[in-house]
């Protein structure tokens, strides 16, 4: 990996300021973001569009809009106007909107309708492509012209398949869809193909313009491609060569830097440990000169001329967007969460910290890039780091920094010290390893101690009680309970009692050390109050409650993917001290890092943290396929969300997980079904909407999937929403009684208590009721047919044309 560079993530106040419009509602979420040199501007399900200064942060106005909510915002180049999309597939431009009058609205209706993928500004001019393939053009008038009329748009062309990504170029507009990349020259109205071999996925294409150059001969056209590759090409459509980046995807995460402007502030450093999983490029975007591509969960730069990933992380969540400002990235993690990485080199970054005065995270980073800070130096750079000599006075810093000091012009310098009690510093007065290895012999003399002192009759109380738990594990002493009872020294007495025992008493470790977590957590479990963990005084005690809880609940068998996501079998995986788990990821809500190792070795732990999570993540909701916690997020659901569920659920029934891809385990036999869900989607649809919904994935849903008990259910809820306000109250609760033999029963009960007889009057005989569920002709199910008995049945309920319940009952 190429340690030039560096992720640096500059804290600020940004996400408090971004919140602050929407305090008093719970109702509106972003849906959007654009930035611009200086503006941040978010999209709004409500159709309102919120701008903020970039720098310093600060919301300064809500423009409105009455088209319905946002699905895409882009800033103009010149800022001058703002283009939105609506739900409704309509395009909204709004000139002026950064001033305090002369706002102009114009809307367009092109891709009413439409699902709008894509928009691109050049110059004066806005590109959009939708679902469908279509691209059209708007031409904003110059700034000298003046017009009467409505800003002139047109179409350029329809193309294959939906359009993921636009990019320009001069007169040259570059879309890439799900299946072809097309080059078009928008002054002669013609357009070619890239390449010859078609795709099926999200893939992106840009053009690279090498060192801003504006000479065709310069720019290089990019095309995403399967397998980790890209296409370089040519303006005539030719390709020239064929980029792959597989063998390089085994890199380990890059470290990310967090800083913030204090003068005293010490080098926090973030890094995974994992490795790039399920990785494709989806849309790419150009950062210094590198490529980018990004998921949901992880950054990706890659340099194209030596064909190697660079960088790449999975620190962040959630990503809904990333937008690329010079040097910055502005990374949405949706809601009201926006985080800002800087990519910059090692020699940028030391500047940056000197000129803030930030010496002791200069000098700390020094120390963990002592060669590369070395060879800079030997290159005649980074003369100012002589600073630190005199503003560095902490002496392990300066023993770190030793070697630098040391190779600064003719400073040979040895800045071994200790401080004293006064505060004053002796150079070279004791060498360190001396100090460090008296400083070992103290520790090791006052542990000896302790061990041979007051804590051995601890040890033999927890020895006793050991023994006494092999043969019957809810017996307690007396005097184990009055010594577990303050935690905080029970937990101390860890690592003395296992040396002890396996030394002394040759026990067994791994029995030992089970002993001591279970019986941890067990009293914790027992007497559980959030005041058991108010009363834990250190950190390093709640990191061994956590390591506890993770050693006694892992499982041999896989409950989560690699990318840390939870298989579906991971809520049916047997859980130990669940409440005592709640409790240590409510301590750790601060620290995604810890969370996330709990959640990867202890993937049941979802449950918790789905259901008080008010964040509606869709894709891990139904990996995880809790019924109850979809039906948690039940008020979340529209239309679209289930028609998106339904995509996921089929790609879950596939085994490739939600978040990367990757292959997962089958799991068809103990988890979430067809049934579960079409009933839920009754709860939030209608019956109407239901069938439709579910007729579009006909193909994907196996026969008996969907059994009786959905179509039954189906039945009554259309029976009861058809009939009002009062009877559709009570549906959710006649759902729940529904079982498959009492549906007739319940049906007519309730149809004749309501006096709903006019169902039932449809013109058919008693003998062309439905066979399979007894109830006639009704709104949502006038489609009868004939079995190859003679009866008939609901089109909807037959399952079998051969299978009949009146033939099987005579």
């Amino acid at each position: 990996m190429n340690k030039k560079h560096l992720f640096v993530e500059y804290l600020s106040n940004v996400n408090t300021v971004i919140k602050q419009p929407l305090q008093q509602t719970q109702r509106i979420k972003f849906t959007s973001l654009d930035v611009s040199q200086n503006y941040i501007v978010f999209g709004a399900t409500s159709g309102g569009i919120y701008i903020f200064n970039r720098y310093p942060s600060k919301f300064i106005k809500l423009l409105p809009n009455k088209e319905g909510s946002i699905t895409n915002i882009s800033v103009s180049l010149d800022e001058c106007a703002v283009a939105i999309t609506t739900v409704k597939g309509l395009i909204v431009i709004i000139q002026n909107c950064f001033l305090d009058n002369g706002l102009k609205y114009q809307i367009y209706k092109e891709h009413e309708g439409k699902n709008i993928t894509a928009i691109k500004w050049q110059v004066n001019e806005l590109y959009v492509g939708d679902d469908f393939g279509k691209i059209t053009v708007i031409s904003l008038p110059s700034k000298t012209s003046k017009s009467l009329f409505n800003i002139p748009s047109a179409t350029l062309m329809t193309l294959d398949s939906s359009v993921v990504q636009l990019d320009t170029f001069s007169n040259y507009l570059l879309a890439s869809t799900r299946t072809k990349t097309y080059l078009c020259d928008t002054d002669k109205e013609q357009y070619r193909q890239i390449g010859k071999k078609p795709r099926d996925g999200h893939y992106g294409a840009i053009f690279h313009l090498n060192k801003n150059s504006f000479n065709q001969d310069d720019v290089k056209i990019y095309c995403a491609r399967p397998g980790c590759r890209i296409w370089e090409a040519k303006f005539d459509g030719s390709v020239t060569c064929t980029h792959q980046f597989k063998e390089s995807l085994n890199n380990n995460t890059s470290s990310i830097i967090h800083v913030n402007n204090k003068e005293n502030l010490m080098l926090n450093v973030s890094k995974s440990k994992s490795n790039p999983t399920g990785f494709n490029f989806g849309k790419i975007f150009v950062i210094s000169n590198l490529i980018l591509s990004f998921q949901e969960d992880s950054i990706y730069i890659f340099d194209i001329n030596t064909v190697k990933l660079l960088f790449w992380t999975n620190y962040f969540n959630g990503i809904k967007d990333v937008k690329i400002l010079d040097n910055s990235l502005y990374i949405w993690c949706g809601k009201h969460y926006l985080r800002t990485l800087y990519l910059t080199d090692i020699e940028d970054f030391v500047h940056i910290t000197l000129s803030k005065r930030q010496y002791r995270l200069c000098s700390e980073f020094c120390s963990n890039h002592t060669s590369d800070i070395l060879r800079l130096i030997s290159d005649g750079k980074l003369d100012k780091l002589k600073v630190l000599k005199e503003k560095v006075v902490d002496d392990s810093l300066l023993d770190g920094l030793k070697e630098i000091l040391s190779n600064l012009r003719d400073d040979k310098i040895n800045h071994t010290s200790q401080k004293l009690k006064n505060g004053i510093y002796v150079v070279n007065s004791k060498p360190q390893d001396e100090l460090k290895s008296n400083y070992a012999v103290i520790i090791s003399e006052n542990d000896e101690k302790k061990v041979n002192g007051e804590d051995k009759s601890s040890i033999e109380i927890l020895y006793s009680q050991y023994q006494i738990n092999k043969i019957n594990n809810s017996v307690d002493t007396p005097k184990y309970l009055s010594l577990i009872y303050d935690l905080n020294n029970f937990i101390k007495l860890y690592e003395p009692f296992i040396n002890y025992m396996v030394l002394e008493k040759n026990e067994n470790e791994f029995e030992l050390k089970h002993w001591f977590f279970n019986s941890t957590l067990k009293y914790m479990s027992n007497n559980y109050t959030t005041k058991v963990f108010e009363n834990l005084q250190h950190k390093d005690v709640l990191e061994f409650v956590k390591n506890a809880f993770i050693e006694i609940n892992k499982s041999e068998d896989k409950h989560s993917c690699s990318c840390s996501y939870p298989l579906p079998t991971a809520k049916s995986s047997q859980c130990h001290y669940f409440n005592v788990g709640c409790e240590i990821l409510n301590n750790y809500s601060d620290n995604l890092s810890k969370q996330k190792e709990i959640l990867t070795n202890v993937p049941y732990m979802f449950k918790y943290l789905l259901s008080k999570s008010e964040e509606f993540n869709l894709s891990l909701i139904i990996q995880y396929g809790d019924i109850q916690i979809l039906l948690n997020f039940l008020k979340e659901f529209t239309y679209d969300t289930w028609d998106e569920a339904c995509k996921l659920f089929i790609k879950l029934k596939s085994n490739l997980c939600l978040n990367c891809d990757s292959k997962i385990p089958d799991f068809n036999r103990t988890d979430l079904n067809w049934t579960h869900l079409g009933r839920i989607m009754l709860k939030s649809l209608n019956a109407t909407s239901t069938i439709n919904l579910l007729t579009r994935y006909s193909l994907q849903i196996e026969s008996g999937e969907l059994n009786e008990n959905f179509y039954q259910t189906c039945i009554l809820t259309s029976c009861l929403q058809s009939n009002g306000s009062i009877l559709k109250d009570k549906t959710e609760k006649l759902i729940e009684k529904i079982k498959e033999d009492k549906i007739g029963d319940i049906v007519g009960t309730f149809l004749s208590k309501k006096n709903l007889g006019g169902f039932m009057s449809n013109g058919l005989g008693s003998s062309q009721y439905c066979t399979i569920c007894d109830v006639p002709k009704m709104p949502i199910l006038d489609e009868f047919i004939r079995l190859k008995c003679g009866h008939w049945c609901h089109k909807i309920c037959c399952l079998d044309m051969n299978k009949c319940k009146r033939c099987d009952q005579l």
